[in-house]
C-alpha cells in the first residue's frame, strides 16, 4: 500500500470516528458529563487529523451542551474558542455562528452591551454570507436588547431593518420582531401603534402559548389606555383554552392581569383572582411572578385593609431581596414607607434612597457603555467614509478650477459659521442679562412688599385693634398680613455665594411640615462654588415650587432629592415623593409651568410626572 493511500485511509477513519463521537454526544439518555466526554473526543480527533469543518462543528456542539445546562460561563468560553478557530481557518460561516452564540449566551448572563456587540458582528458576517434569515434574526436580537436598555427608538429602527430581511421568506419567524416593535411603541406611549404591531404578531404566530404571551401584551396596553373591559374580555377568552388551563404558570399570569384590570373597575371578584394567581405561584415557587402577585395584593388592600397591605408589602420586600432585583425592592419599599410606623418607615426610606442612588449609578454606567458602543460604531463608519472621501479628493486635486471653487466655498461656509456663532453668542448674552434683571426685579418686589406693604398692613391692623373693630375683621387683616409676608419670603434675595446650599436646604426644610421627611443625596459631590449665579437662582426657585406643591397637593410623608453631575457639564436633580394625591398638570400660569420656563431659559429640561399610586417624580437637568 502506498503512503498516499494509507494517509487517506487514516483520514477517512478519523472522519468516521469524529462523526461517531459527535453523534454520541446527542443521545438523550446520557448525562451531561458523558456528552462532554464524547464531544471532547470528537474535538481531539478532528484537531489531530486536521478536519477543520468537523472541528468547528464539534466545538459549536460543545458550547450548545453547556448552554442546555444553563452553564453560560463555560458556553461563552467555548464559543470564544469557536470564534478564534474559525478566524484561524478563515471559515466565515462558523465565525458568524460563534458571534451569534456569544450574543445569545452573554444576553443570558445579563451582559447586554457585550451581547449587543456580538449580535452586530454576527449581522455583519451573515451580511457577507448573504444569509437573510440569520441577518434578520441578528437584528431582531439587537432590537430586543435595545428595548431592555430603554433605547426604544433605536430598537424600533433595528426591528424594522430586521423585517426587510425576513418579510416574504416562508422560513422566517416574524413573531418576535413584531413583538419587539410592539414593546418599543408601548414604552414610547404610542399605544395605537403598539397594538397594531402586536396584532401583526398574532397573524403570523400559531403556537397557543406564544399567542397567549402576545395577547397579554395587548391587554397590558389596553389597561394603560383605560380600556379595562376590552382587556378583561381578551384575557377571559384565553382562560377557556385547554392548553392555557394545563399550563399553570401562563394561567396564573393571565388571571393576575385580569385582576389588575378589574381592580380599576372595582369589580368584586378581583380579589378572588388575585388570590388564585397568588396560590398557584406559591405552589410553583416562581419568585419573580410571586412578587408581581404580592405587589398587586398590596395595592388592593392599601386603603381597604392597611394591616393586610403591610403583610403583603413585607412579603414582596423579602421576595425582592431573594431575587436580587433593586427595582422590585424599591417598589416594595415605596409601599412599606407609606404603610409602616414612623421608626420603621425611616429605615425603609434610607434603604430606598440608597437603592435609588445605586440604581441611578448603574443605569448611568449602562447608558455610558451604550453611548460608547454607538460612538465606536459611528467611528468605524466614519473611517470608511473618510477613506472614500480621500479617494474623491485626490481626483479633485487634478482639476484646478474645481479645486479653487472648493476653496471659495469653504471660505463662504467659514464666514457663515462665524456669523452664526456671533448671533448665538449675542442671544445667549441677552438671555443672561434678562435672567439677571428678572432676579433683581423679584428681589426688589420682595423688599418692597416686606418694607412697605407688609408694614402698612401691620400698622393698619394696630389701628383697627385700638378702634375695637370686630374680631373677624382683625382675623382677615392678619391673613392678608401673613400672605404678604409669604410673598416676600418666596421672592427674597438668594445667597448665591458659598452659603448657597445651606440656604437651599433651609428653604426646603422650612417649606415642609414636620411630618414630611426630607432626604438629600449626592449634594457633597457637587462643587457649588463653580455653579453660576443664574443656575443657582433657577434651581432654588424650582425646588421652592416643588416644596410648595408637596404642601398644597401631594399629601406626601417622604421627599427624596438626589443631585448628580454628569460628564462635568450637566447638573441633574431628581425629585421623588410618595404622595397619594394627583398634582395638577403643567398648565399655563401654574407654578410648575414657571419652573419649566426657568429651566428652559438656561437651555435645560424639566420633566414632571404625578401618579396616585407611585407619587410625584421630577427631573431637572441644566448645562453648567
Amino acid at each position: 500500500m502506498s503512503k498516499t493511500s494509507h494517509s487517506q485511509d487514516v483520514r477517512y477513519y478519523s472522519r468516521d470516528s469524529i462523526i461517531y463521537y459527535h453523534d454520541l454526544s446527542k443521545v438523550e439518555n446520557t448525562t451531561t458529563q458523558e456528552r462532554l466526554v464524547y464531544i471532547n473526543k470528537s474535538i481531539a480527533l478532528a484537531r489531530s487529523s486536521n478536519q477543520g469543518v468537523l472541528l468547528l462543528k464539534s466545538i459549536s456542539r460543545k458550547s450548545f451542551i453547556y448552554s442546555k445546562e444553563r452553564d453560560y460561563t463555560n458556553a461563552i468560553l467555548v464559543a470564544a474558542t469557536l470564534k478564534d478557530e474559525a478566524i484561524a481557518l478563515n471559515n466565515r460561516k462558523y465565525r458568524a455562528i460563534a458571534y451569534k452564540k456569544l450574543g445569545l449566551y452573554s444576553k443570558k448572563e445579563g451582559d447586554l452591551i457585550v451581547a449587543l456587540g456580538n449580535f452586530q458582528k454576527a449581522y455583519q458576517e451573515f451580511l457577507v454570507l448573504n444569509d437573510s434569515i440569520e441577518m434578520g434574526s441578528a437584528l431582531k436580537n439587537v432590537a430586543v436588547i435595545q428595548n431592555d436598555l430603554g433605547v426604544y427608538s433605536d430598537a424600533e429602527n433595528s426591528a424594522i431593518n430586521a423585517l426587510r430581511y425576513l418579510k416574504g421568506n416562508k422560513k422566517a419567524d416574524l413573531t418576535w420582531v413584531y413583538n419587539a416593535l410592539g414593546r418599543a411603541s408601548k414604552e414610547r406611549e404610542d399605544y395605537g401603534k403598539s397594538i397594531e404591531w402586536y396584532e401583526k404578531a398574532l397573524k403570523v404566530e400559531h403556537d397557543i402559548l406564544s399567542r397567549a404571551v402576545i395577547d397579554q401584551n395587548i391587554a397590558v396596553v389596553l389597561i394603560k389606555q383605560g380600556r379595562y373591559e376590552e382587556a378583561i374580555t381578551r384575557l377571559f377568552q384565553l382562560t377557556k383554552l385547554p392548553e392555557i388551563k394545563n399550563n399553570k404558570k401562563t394561567y396564573a399570569k393571565i388571571i393576575n392581569n385580569m385582576a389588575s384590570a378589574k381592580m380599576q373597575l372595582k369589580s368584586p371578584d378581583a380579589l378572588n383572582q388575585l388570590m388564585q394567581a397568588y396560590s398557584i405561584r406559591t405552589e410553583l415557587a416562581d419568585k419573580r411572578e410571586l412578587f408581581s402577585s404580592t405587589i398587586l395584593l398590596t395595592k388592593y388592600h392599601k386603603k381597604l385593609s392597611p394591616k393586610l397591605a403591610l403583610k403583603f408589602a413585607q412579603e414582596a420586600y423579602a421576595i425582592a431581596q431573594q431575587i436580587k432585583s433593586p427595582d422590585a425592592e424599591m417598589e416594595s419599599l415605596s409601599y412599606l414607607i407609606a404603610l409602616s410606623a414612623a421608626v420603621k418607615s425611616k429605615g425603609y426610606g434610607n434603604r430606598y434612597a440608597y437603592l435609588n442612588d445605586s440604581l441611578a449609578s448603574v443605569n448611568n454606567r449602562i447608558r455610558q457603555k451604550y453611548a460608547s458602543y454607538e460612538y465606536n460604531l459611528d467611528e468605524a463608519e466614519n473611517a470608511e467614509a473618510d477613506a472614500i472621501r480621500q479617494s474623491q479628493e485626490s481626483n479633485l486635486k487634478a482639476k484646478t478650477a474645481e479645486f479653487k471653487n472648493y476653496i471659495y466655498l469653504s471660505a463662504v461656509i467659514i464666514i457663515l459659521l462665524l456669523l452664526l456663532f456671533l448671533v448665538y453668542y449675542y442671544k445667549q448674552r441677552q438671555k443672561k442679562i434678562q435672567l439677571q434683571e428678572r432676579y433683581k426685579t423679584e428681589s426688589k418686589i420682595s423688599k418692597k412688599v416686606h418694607d412697605e406693604l407688609a408694614n402698612d398692613v401691620f400698622g393698619l391692623r394696630s389701628e383697627l385693634e385700638i378702634a375695637n373693630v370686630p374680631k373677624n375683621t382683625l382675623k382677615r387683616v392678619d391673613q392678608i398680613y401673613e400672605r404678604t409676608r409669604n410673598i416676600s419670603k418666596e421672592y427674597k434675595a438668594i445667597d448665591t455665594g458659598s452659603g448657597f446650599f445651606q440656604s437651599l436646604t433651609f428653604m426646603m426644610s422650612g417649606n415642609l411640615t414636620q411630618e414630611v421627611k426630607l432626604i438629600l443625596k449626592g449634594s457633597q459631590d457637587i462643587n457649588w462654588v463653580k455653579i453660576s449665579e443664574n443656575t443657582k437662582v433657577a434651581l432654588y426657585r424650582s425646588l421652592q415650587e416643588l416644596m410648595i406643591n408637596v404642601k398644597k397637593h401631594s399629601n406626601a410623608s417622604a421627599v427624596i432629592i438626589a443631585f448628580a453631575k454628569a460628564n462635568n457639564n450637566t447638573l441633574y436633580v431628581e425629585y421623588k415623593d410618595n404622595g397619594t394625591t394627583l398634582v395638577p398638570e403643567l398648565s399655563e400660569g401654574s407654578g410648575l409651568q414657571n419652573v419649566d420656563s426657568r429651566i428652559s431659559d438656561l437651555n435645560g429640561s424639566f420633566t414632571f410626572e404625578s401618579n396616585k399610586h407611585t407619587g410625584c417624580m421630577a427631573t431637572i437637568s441644566i448645562p453648567v
